[in-house]
């Protein structure tokens, strides 16, 4: 499990940002020997946060979905941020990794930080609003 990207780019993220419209989708997937259900299960009890969720995607599922509409399959070690509205997955609107790779932008967790900020005062001024029940 790769806790220094999850950290940085999730939960000090959402430390520093108490907006609540911000959230934090973990997608654990195993892609190194000691990568199981387990790990992750105790990563996400590391990460805990009322506006986090942890997911264990084994079978790659939403990796390879993702992945292949950005050209990293599977993909893992990415961070992604979707504007409030944009309901494609496969379409984030604005992704970073840490990967050795030519897509995309390795992470820069100010930069990174700085951008989700940007998004989200986009968000209200265009007029979205958050929705309680979520």
């Amino acid at each position: 499990m790769c806790l220094r990207g999850a950290s940085g780019a999730g939960a000090a993220l959402l430390r520093a940002i108490p907006d609540q419209r911000l959230r934090a989708y973990y997608a654990w997937v195993p892609m190194l020997p000691p990568d199981s259900r387990d790990a992750a299960g105790a990563a996400g009890r590391g990460l805990a946060e009322p506006r986090a969720r942890h997911y264990w995607d084994g079978g790659l599922h939403l990796s390879r979905h993702v992945g292949q509409a950005l050209g990293v399959d599977p993909a893992w070690d990415l961070y992604l941020a979707y504007a409030p509205g944009n309901p494609d997955l496969a379409a984030p609107d604005l992704w970073m990794h840490q990967l050795p790779i030519d897509q995309g932008t390795r992470l820069d967790v100010g930069v990174w930080k700085q951008k989700i900020q940007l998004l989200l005062d986009n968000a209200g001024r265009s007029g979205l609003t958050p929705d309680p029940r979520l």
